[in-house]
């Protein structure tokens, strides 16, 4: 793909500078390309051999020869956006026209941008239709009109919509807990700063987690945005940020009428790899899940239904990350 800081790639043709200019066939813009998200997005397209235009955005150009003043109203693939990114009048004209794969929560569209809930494809592993799958044809038919937004859940709302599938559950309780390091560089700074300054006495640096995370944990701001339409049943979440390192760890309760001596196989089936303990840490550049087993119990005159707690572990920007690339190439079709 042939992107970096040093080396930006050549926007001229072989036949020299004034040839005409073929423009590619995938245009990719990553917006806050500097984000533990931004960087995952990238890596993704490089593993799979992306040999389109790459265009990266953040708080400085990374490869100021990608971007350009031209307008991209003729554009035909996704622009990956991260929370900054708002669509409406004041947007910059070169972005206009761009189809917006939109991470975020409906709470973050204050630009009155439509919104689609992507159909994605179900056997992609990544996270289950939003939509009945029988409805996938028309919902494509209205992405290829759509100038609006895109909504790809987070990785650990996809992950809880996995198993609540799996197992046909009525109801989820899950607590999740995000690592400070999947908020990006800057977040290890301040976590590096605050740490030291609570050695030394002095006053700390709340910019990005806004409190103190040294040694503590905070609430923190998951967006839950269709928890419930992908797990087909009520959900509720608890989240907290952790000064922690690795993946993202979701423990889970469910309800589900599925024998114990079946449950493995359900969940293989789903793509989750069981394993007898889970290692946060292990699970980093996989884009799956893991998790394991806890407890069944069973509950009395319920039609033999179950509760099950299961820990699950999973990398949240790859997961989230290659699901925004999945729906780009949906948006391809």
């Amino acid at each position: 793909m042939g992107h970096s800081k040093d080396a930006p790639l050549p926007l001229s043709t072989p036949g020299g500078p004034n040839a005409e200019v073929t423009p590619p066939a995938r245009i990719v813009a990553v917006m806050n390309a500097n984000s533990a998200l931004g960087r995952e997005v990238v890596q993704v397209l490089d593993d799979q051999g992306f040999d389109g235009e790459l265009r990266l955005f953040g708080e400085e150009l990374l490869s100021r020869g990608i971007v350009t003043d031209a307008p991209s109203v003729s554009t035909n693939f996704v622009h990956f956006a991260g929370r900054e990114l708002t669509i409406g009048p004041r947007t910059p004209e070169r972005l206009r026209g761009i189809r917006v794969a939109y991470l975020g929560s409906d709470a973050d569209l204050r630009l009155g941008a439509s919104v689609v809930r992507p159909a994605l494809v179900p056997d992609s592993g990544l996270v289950h239709p939003l939509v009945d799958p029988a409805d996938a044809t028309r919902f494509e038919h209205r992405l290829n009109a759509h100038r609006g937004t895109v909504l790809v859940p987070r990785a650990p709302v996809s992950v809880i919509g996995v198993f609540a599938r799996a197992l046909a559950s009525r109801h989820v309780t899950a607590t999740v807990l995000e690592p400070a390091g999947e908020l990006g560089p800057n977040a290890l700074t301040e976590l590096y700063e605050q740490t030291m300054a609570l050695f030394a006495h002095r006053s700390l640096p709340e910019v990005t987690f806004g409190g103190r995370l040294a040694f503590n944990v905070l609430p923190s701001r998951l967006p839950l945005s269709g928890a419930a339409d992908l797990a087909k049943c009520p959900v509720t979440v608890t989240s907290f940020l952790v000064p922690a390192f690795g993946g993202t760890t979701i423990a889970m309760t469910l309800d589900t009428a599925i024998p114990d001596d079946e449950l493995e196989d359900v969940l293989e089936d789903a793509g989750v790899q069981l394993e007898d303990a889970i290692d946060p840490a292990s699970i980093l550049g996989d884009g799956g899940i893991r998790a394991t087993v806890m407890t069944s119990a069973s509950l009395p005159g319920l039609d033999g239904r179950r509760l099950v707690t299961i820990h699950a572990v999973v990398d949240e920007a790859r997961r989230t990350a290659e699901a925004m690339v999945r729906v780009g190439e949906l948006l391809l079709r």
